[in-house]
């Protein structure tokens, strides 16, 4: 009997185990249905995402979405938020949202008090009409999977969707696919990179509707001093090559068209008050020359006006009124940049509303896609055998300083009949450069004093700026932050600066460092880099798969003086150091002549793009760089 009962029990176990592996893997959304390579390394997995996009008249489309996300990792939990813009152009509906357990198995439906509604713009300073339903799951237990499904009618076209494989990098997908349609009349033209499909085509009863659908692509792993992502990851763009928006109609088959479009939201609000043209033309009387005139105007116009952001209505395109601007001297980059524009035509300068893409990654724009690919606005002035470029919401930058944010990168400088792309500043090594110089004392304890002075140009300029203009709470937190020493306390911190061509920003600090010298018996090690070394962080990305880029050419410079407590004599002194290759040179030599020690150092990372099979080769190189810089001097106690 005792046997028999113990093989009733083994069969239960074995049919409830069975059981429950297969209720387990029933539903949709069960994690055990993830292709293994596309779970392998993820913290979050798209199930599934269909973006339809049709596209009915000239301004009408409905955009329909359903997407599913598994998350397997609080690491991957943001993947889960739900976030969709809306305005008064666009109006989001039937939003529903379902979270499923690891098994597929319903959790809940997400109820209509837990869809947030608020304004998409935090800022207090921004006026905008922009607003944005969000959805924050609340479910911690992991792996779980949330689906959300919803349309977007729009009454106003600028653009048509875009295809984004990828949310983000270590997230796997295992199915998306993207329809747009549209009548035949109003075509649409597409543009696809790192993707080997084409879309399927199909026309019935004038209505164009391309398809595209992939399955499973394995995550893309985070990999430092990649490229731009939009030159590895898969996309799709599409643009309309007939658009409207509030009534105003354009074009985007050529830049040419798409710049005319910017030019007309111009039209009659770029009128300045007449009084205010007799005091631009008085102030400028007595400038000798156009760029003396430019810099006057600027320096104006910068002491006068504020940044507010205004996305109302049409806002968002259409600078305000330079009017109100005068009036109420406030602007976006938009209204800004076009006040400018309207005063410099007032002392007879001639200068263009240019759009940019902006930011420290220079994005590079697609030149024959004409459409919609800049986020922001500054502006272009000709001068004899030159350009310089304004950049108007910045109330301190010095005249035509766009390093770190607008330099280097492809431009819409926007006219009547003839807009057309140009390429804005390009900052070399000389001019993107960090000199450093010190003194420190070393005292018996091994404790130092140090007194350096940071001359920062070009881009390490741009760096450096927000010591200029915080609080002095905020300017020592963000330079301690940016020390990479390992026991300090600033004692003394100030920071300055010049407005030249290439401007600097000169930082003067003292640093108490105690236990800077390592005593071990009758010797110290002194480590004679104290302020610039770098840490690139190469390990663990043997199996590169990207590119290795460098968008700016940048040069460090040390010149370090350490005085030592009498007595003491070099045991030890590292050999110099000297490094050139395609990526950049190295150079780094001590001297001790018994009393002090002099350290010069020079760094120089060169701009280019860098096959990824050389990726060892550029690792020993920075290698080398870092072992130079973490060198040590022993001195000994003489007897």
């Amino acid at each position: 009997m005792e046997a028999i009962r113990k093989e009733v029990l083994l069969l239960f176990a074995f049919f409830l185990i069975t059981g429950t592996i297969f209720c387990a893997s029933s539903g949709e959304y069960s994690v055990l249905k993830i292709p293994v390579n596309i779970r392998k390394g993820a913290v979050a997995v798209v199930r599934k995402s269909d973006l339809k996009y049709k596209r009915k008249s000239l301004s009408k489309a409905t955009k329909y979405v359903t997407e599913a996300i598994t998350v397997l990792k609080s690491s991957g939990y943001r993947y889960a938020l739900f976030s969709e813009r809306y305005n008064d152009f666009s109006k989001i509906k039937s939003l529903k949202a379902t979270v499923y357990d690891q098994y597929g198995n319903k959790v809940k439906n997400i109820s209509k008090d837990d869809i947030h509604d608020v304004s998409a713009i935090d800022n207090a300073s921004v006026y905008s009409d922009a607003r944005r339903k969000y959805i924050d799951p609340e479910n911690y237990n992991y792996p779980f999977t949330i689906e959300y499904s919803y349309e977007v009618d729009y009454n106003g076209i600028l653009a048509t969707p875009s295809w984004l494989m990828y949310p983000g990098y270590n997230v796997g997908v295992q199915e998306s696919s993207f329809i747009i349609s549209f009548p035949e009349e109003l075509p649409l033209e597409y543009y696809s990179s790192n993707i080997d499909i084409d879309p399927e085509v199909d026309k019935d009863k004038g209505i164009v509707t391309y398809s595209w659908k992939i399955n499973n692509l394995h995550p893309i792993k985070y990999e430092p001093l990649s490229p731009p992502q939009s030159d590895f990851l898969p996309y799709v763009l599409t643009r309309p090559f007939n658009f409207e928006i509030d009534g105003f109609e354009g074009s985007s088959e050529s830049w040419a068209s798409f710049g005319s479009w910017v030019y007309e939201l111009l039209g009659d609000r770029s009128i300045l008050p007449d009084e205010t043209v007799d005091e631009i033309r008085s102030m400028v009387s007595d400038s000798p020359t156009e760029v003396e005139k430019i810099s006057v105007l600027y320096n104006w116009m910068q002491n006068r006006t504020r940044y507010v952001g205004i996305y109302i209505g049409l806002g968002g395109w259409q600078p305000l009124d330079v009017k109100e601007v005068d009036k109420k001297l406030y602007g976006d980059c938009k209204a800004l940049s076009n006040y400018m524009r309207v005063v410099l035509y007032a002392a007879g300068i001639e200068s263009y509303y240019t759009l940019v893409s902006s930011g420290e990654s220079i994005e590079p724009v697609i030149k024959d896609f004409p459409s919609q690919q800049f986020d922001h606005v500054i502006l272009c002035v000709p001068v004899s055998n030159d350009t310089i470029w304004l950049e108007c919401t910045n109330q301190t930058n010095p005249m035509g300083f766009i390093a770190g944010f607008t330099d280097d990168r492809d431009v819409l400088v926007v006219k009547r009949d003839s807009s057309k792309l140009c390429h804005t500043r390009v900052y070399s090594g000389g001019d993107n450069e960090k000199i450093t110089t010190g003194v420190v004392n070393i005292d018996e304890q091994g404790n130092g004093i140090g007194e350096f002075i940071e001359i920062n140009k070009g881009v390490f300029y741009d760096y450096a700026e927000q010591y200029l203009y915080s609080d002095s709470e905020s300017r020592l937190k963000a330079k301690v932050d940016d020390l990479h020493v390992a026991d300090f306390k600033i004692q003394k911190y100030n920071v300055n600066r010049n407005k030249d061509d290439i401007p600097e920003i000169v930082e003067n600090t003292v640093l108490s460092l105690p236990k800077y010298v390592v005593k071990m018996g009758s010797r110290f090690f002194l480590q004679p880099n104290i302020l610039t070394r770098n840490e690139f962080n190469l390990n663990g990305f043997s199996d590169r798969k990207n590119d290795i880029s460098f968008q700016r050419t940048l040069v460090e410079v040390d010149s370090i003086v350490i005085n030592i407590p009498d007595g003491y004599v070099p045991e030890s002194v590292p050999k110099p150091v000297n490094v050139n290759t395609k990526y950049g040179s190295y150079s780094a030599e001590i001297i001790s002549d018994g009393t002090k020690v002099y350290y010069n150092r020079r760094l120089e990372l060169k701009k280019g793009m860098y096959p990824y099979e050389e990726y060892n080769s550029f690792k020993d190189f920075i290698k080398e760089t870092e072992r130079s810089d973490n060198a040590k001097v022993v001195f000994v106690k003489s007897k």
